[in-house]
Order: C-alpha cells, then structure tokens, then sequence
C-alpha cells in the first residue's frame, strides 16, 4: 500500500461495528445500526408488560382499565377512570376494537361485549388465558406458555390462520408511562393499578429501561502501514442529558497473542473487560468529545474503545465513527524549520490541524455541489432555497414539477434575460403560459418622405406628436418634456413591449413574471386576447380562432356577408357566390365565424 495514500476507516451498522469476542460489546447493542446502551431484560413479568396487557384505547379516544373489580373507562371528557361492568374475578387482559371488548378474567373465563349497548356478545372459557387481542374477524387468546386459541365474536372456537406462531408482547399503548406504584397517560393524568387518580409527583423518576453502563472494544483494525501514525477520529453521535459518551484509542504494531493482560485500574470500569492493548497505553479524547487529533504511538493496528454511562431511561448514540490515517496537515507547506523539533512538530500539527479539520469540511461542501444544486435530486422542500440561492423566485400556485423545470432552465434563462426570446421561454417555462412579444419600437407604422412606398405607411407628422408653437393643432398634440424634439421620430415607439397571451390567462400573474424578467426602462403591457378572429394583425393561437360559420336563417343570411346555402350530401364541388356564401350540397369548410 503506499504510505503517502490517505485512507480512513469506518465503523457503523452498514460497514460493520467489529467487535472483539467474549466482552467486545458488553452492556451495549447495536439497534438499527446504532451503538446504544442495550435494554434491560428483568425476569419474570414488568409492571408494564403486566399493565399493557388490561389496557387499552379505543378510537372515540376512551382508556379502557381492567381491575381486580371489573372493566373501568375513562372517557374523553371524563377526569378520572369509572366503573363501567363488574366481573366475577379479575380482569387479566383487555382488548378494544370498534364497538367490540373483549375480557379475559383471571378464572379463565373470556368475554366478548358489545360497547354501545353494553350486553354480552360471547363467551367462552379458555384455562391459562392471560390476553387476548383481535385479528380481522377472530378473536386471539394467548395462554401463559404461548398457546394461542382462537373465537368468533360468539365465543366458539375457530381454526387459526395458517403459519401462527407464539404471539409478541402485547405492547403499551402510546403515550402511557409505567412507574412503579402506578401510570401515567400523557395529557389525562396519573392513576395507580386499580385506576384511582394519583397526584403526579407521587410517581417519582420513571423506571429504568436501559442499562447503566456498557463498553465495546473493537478487534485490532488494521492500517497496512508498519508504524502508521493515525491521525482523527470523528462520531457521529448524540449524548443526552444525563448519560456520558466516553471514547479512547490506542496502537500496536501487532495483536500480542498469548500474554496475560494486566490488571484494570481500581475505579467504576474495574470489573470489565480490559482488552488489548495495555490499560495504559489508551488515549482518552475527552468526556463528550466527538471530534479531535489522536496523540498515540505510531503503529499499525488501532483499538477503538467507548464506555457509555446512562441513567436507566436515556442512553447515548454512537452512529458512526470514522478514523483518518496516515497522520497528513498543513505543516507540510510550511518551511522545514517548524518540523525539526519533535515537540515543535507535534504542537505544530495538532494546532493546524484544527484550521484543516474546518477546511476539510469545507471541501466535503465543495465536493457535493453538484448534487446541492441538482433541482432533479433535491426534495420539494428544498426547491424554494435553491432558487433564492440563485435569485429565483416562485408563485405560491407553481407545482413542484415547474419549479424544477424552471430551476433546471435558470442558466439559459439568465444568459437570455431581457431579450424577447428569453421573456417568452420564461413565461412558457414558468406558467405554462404561451406568449407573443411584440416590440413597439420595430413597427413603427410611418415612413419617410422620398423612401415610403405609397398605400403602405404613413407619414411621422411632427405637429401631432409634442405640441409646436404655429404648427399643432390645439387639442390634437401632447406636452412632452423630452429636450430634443428632432429625436421623436426616432424615439417613437422605443423602449415599448407589448406582451400577448391566449384566452383565460391571469393578468395580475402574468405582468408580474415580465415585470421581473424586463428591463428597468423598458414599459411592458399585458394584453389578454378573447376567443374569436382579428383582421388585421394575427397571431395564431392567441388571438386567432378558427371556429365553424352558424347555419344560415332565412331572412338573416345576407348574400355576400354571412350565410352558407347546402342541402343534402353530394360529391359535388362547393360554389362560392359573392364573397362568403356557399352554393352546393357539400359540407362548407371550416371558415371563420367573423363578418
């Protein structure tokens, strides 16, 4: 391998946490891929495994109890659990779906009540019974060895579905908190076993659910580098208050097979594996530290330790843990001198390393920029903050699909803003809207004298565009404030859009969207065309529509203007008579609908 290739190891659920054998994890579990403190496993059966059986909640949002008396309820406006039926014995389990309940008394005894109306449904005795819980149109009763029987809601038996095996642990509802003495339903109060309403202080502190304390060791991971210097540790982890994330390292230049390892110092972690290497040689990073230099002997096998502390309802999280080797900073770029002194040279590199850690980070941002600015990969919840990022901005109304294609378009959009072409492809882009851009200034409708071709252009009349003392008409010219009169003919029309859109388009949206893509000096209108024709200038798809002419009424048609004569089918050619009528027994052709 060579020496000078940087490299890191990882350690986490995907990669795999390597721990030792005989004690590598002890007091500790990896759930979900996560390093945790592992859950307590107490003989016997937990107050709360006791409680989850009896009770229940059903979907009216009622509690429903079963007590050493009989069935209690707490409804969704009451403060405290009533009695709601009396039982010959206790009630070991509870069930609720629907309109149904189902009760397991502790004589063995099941029984199915219909809620409403409060009677009896079915009933059977099943011995050993100690939960029930429904199963689509069956009710499931589990003895104390795990043996499931199956009723009908009549309390027959049935057979079970195929492939049923030992049911899990009946689970507690959510937001119920079991203590010792009693529970606690999150937003209704506390009540002891038997239902009676607690004050909450009583409770005390929550009963333990995790271990306090646990350690994992890691086998020797190797480098492939006689006398590597390992460099960084970095986790990714989450220590919440009350629990304490302890973590060292050390090296070796080789596991030490068949030496007797010498004893753990005297303190709380004394009774635990110590592991190899040598008690002494581990460097601790820090109580809570997740990120820092490692300061070990060179070698080429590394040994990752971490201790947890807890207090029984917290634990901390250790999701991954990255290790960089060979040791590599900044100093390298520095002058020789700094690196002569082993003790200078040590502080040297701790300390920039330090500046090459944020640095570091930084590149990592630097490198998945593409991805950052990738619209196609980006949440929808994101979208909004890539397109302030580069100065785009939505409507409340635009799907998320156009915003990324708009996203997507931005660059060219950018390099055409302010250009016709570019305000359509926005507009299209943007809203869907299809647009004509028509520039003022390059259709002036007046000509020269000596260069007009008659018929075809008028002339620029000086007197009817500002107002001119002996030559303007009063009432006819404008007051204009421009310093340079000879420059109107030039001017007119200058600087002046008008943008046309199809039928049913919103305006208000719409010069919006040009307002922000047109140039400060630039005046833009918004015109809306309705549905028909317009002689004269025609812009297909906006304001021109080609519809069917409507039959021809006698003593409405009008030769010449707009009736159409047919009768029957023929193959016969159609005629025209004068301008619009039609002569023939042919379909007439689609013609526009306009006088």
């Amino acid at each position: 391998m060579n020496d000078l290739a940087e490299t890191f190891r990882l350690l986490d659920g995907r990669v795999g946490w390597d721990p030792q054998p005989d004690g590598g994890l002890a007091g500790l579990a990896v759930d979900a891929g996560t390093l945790r403190l592992g859950p307590l496993r107490p003989a016997g059966q937990t107050a709360g495994a006791a409680l989850a059986t009896r009770l229940a909640r059903s979907g009216d949002g009622s509690w429903w109890l079963g007590t050493p008396s009989g069935i209690c309820v707490l409804g969704p406006c009451d403060e405290a659990f009533r009695c709601w039926r009396r039982t010959p014995a206790a009630v070991a389990g509870l069930a609720v779906r629907g309109r149904m309940l189902a009760a397991v008394l502790g004589s063995g005894a099941v029984l199915v009540l219909d809620i409403p109306a409060a009677y009896l449904a079915g009933q059977a005795a099943v011995p050993g019974a100690v939960s029930a819980r429904f199963a689509a149109d069956r009710l499931m009763v589990a003895g104390r060895r795990g043996r499931l029987t199956w009723l009908d809601f009549s309390g027959l038996r049935r057979p079970g579905p195929p492939g049923t095996g030992v049911p899990p642990p009946v689970p507690l509802p959510p937001g119920v908190t079991v203590y010792r003495d009693g529970f606690l339903i999150e937003g209704r109060g506390a009540f002891d076993m038997s239902g009676r309403n607690l004050d909450e202080s009583s409770l005390g502190p929550p009963p333990a659910t995790v271990r306090r304390r646990g350690q994992y060791l890691s086998l020797p991971l190797d480098s492939g580098r006689a006398g590597c210097r390992w460099h960084r540790i970095r986790l990714d982890a989450s220590v919440p208050p009350g629990t304490d994330l302890d973590v060292a390292f050390a090296t070796t230049d080789g596991p030490a097979a068949g030496r007797t390892p010498p004893p753990v110092p005297p303190g709380p972690w004394s009774s635990w594996p110590p592991g190899d290497p040598d008690p002494a040689d581990w460097f601790t990073i820090g109580s809570g530290v997740t990120d820092s230099t490692l300061q070990v002997a060179p070698g080429r096998y590394g040994y990752l330790r971490i201790r947890m502390t807890g207090d029984g309802t917290a634990s901390p999280a250790v999701r991954q843990v990255r290790l960089d080797l060979p040791r590599r900073t900044s100093l390298g770029l520095l002058p020789a001198v700094y690196s002569q002194d082993p003790l200078a040279r040590d502080f040297t590199e701790r300390f920039l390393s330090l500046f090459d850690a944020h640095l570091e980070e930084l590149d990592d941002v630097l490198d998945r920029r593409g991805a950052l600015l990738d619209a196609d990969a980006l949440p929808d919840a994101a979208l909004g903050w890539l397109g302030g990022l580069i100065g785009i901005g939505f409507e409340v109304s635009m799907p998320a699909e156009r915003r990324r294609a708009l996203l997507r378009a931005a660059p060219d959009l950018y390099r055409r803003r302010g250009t016709p072409g570019g305000l359509a492809d926005t507009l299209r882009i943007a809203l869907g809207v299809s647009a004509g851009i028509e520039e003022l200034g390059t259709s002036r409708p007046w000509g020269a004298l000596g260069s007009a071709r008659l018929g075809s252009v008028r002339l620029f009349g000086r007197s009817r565009v500002r107002v001119r003392l002996g030559s303007s008409r009063l009432g006819r010219a404008v007051l204009n404030s421009s310093p340079r009169p000879d420059d109107d003919a030039v001017l007119a029309g200058a600087s002046r859009i008008r943008v046309h859109t199809g039928p049913g388009t919103d305006r208000a949206l719409v010069e919006r969207v040009v307002r922000s893509q047109s140039p400060a000096h630039v005046v833009a209108t918004v015109h809306v065309a309705t549905p028909g024709f317009a002689a004269g200038l025609m812009r297909a798809g906006i304001d021109t529509v080609l519809v069917p002419p409507e039959p021809a009424v006698l003593g409405r048609a009008v030769l010449g203007r707009r009736g159409v004569l047919r009768r029957g089918r023929s193959p016969a050619a159609a005629r025209v008579a004068g301008a619009s009528i039609v002569v023939g027994a042919g379909e007439p052709a689609n013609t526009s609908g306009t006088e």
